[in-house]
């Protein structure tokens, strides 16, 4: 037997999915905008991550506050946000999404296994020889022949900008 649920309650998951939307416009806000007054503050009170995009999040488990529900969203919204890399500056090769449906840690496990650097941005992992862009990224080991075909496949997939001369 089917009912509708009673009009007191229907409002619920419209209003959940709209504090939802209103989480992620803060969070894109956040890493967009700079000199603006709430983003200064909250920057003075968590700090922001290494690349700057994003707040840390509180140390302290207890407690509740606004920023602190609306950063509990991060990890939702930066699977929506795909990055590009420009210069590669703020753009972490194997966590963000930025030139594939997915970070290249998934798309790449075992590359991502073998990788020295974990937490290089795209800069760290290419240079620039005049006008061409070379590829830099540095495993534990020497890859299989299995695993530099994954290699191969990893390297034609990435793009970047081109360089700008020598």
């Amino acid at each position: 037997m089917m009912y509708a649920p009673p009009k007191e309650r229907r409002w619920a998951r419209p209003l959940r999915d709209l504090n939802k939307a209103l989480k992620a416009k803060w969070l894109w806000r956040f890493a967009k905008e700079d000199n603006i007054f709430r983003k200064n503050l909250v920057k003075m009170k968590y700090d922001v991550d290494k690349l700057g995009w994003w707040s840390k999040k509180s140390p302290t488990s207890h407690g509740v506050g606004c920023w602190k529900s609306i950063i509990s969203q991060l990890d939702h919204f930066k699977s929506l946000v795909h990055f590009k890399a420009g210069n590669g500056f703020k753009v972490l090769f194997w966590h963000d999404v930025w030139c594939e449906e997915r970070p290249l840690r998934d798309h790449f496990p075992d590359l991502f296994f073998l990788a020295r650097f974990k937490d290089a941005t795209v800069q760290h992992v290419t240079s620039c020889n005049e006008d061409q862009n070379h590829w830099n990224i540095i495993f534990s080991r020497s890859p299989t022949d299995w695993e530099e075909e994954n290699n191969l496949a990893l390297l034609a997939n990435v793009k970047v900008a081109p360089c700008t001369g020598g």
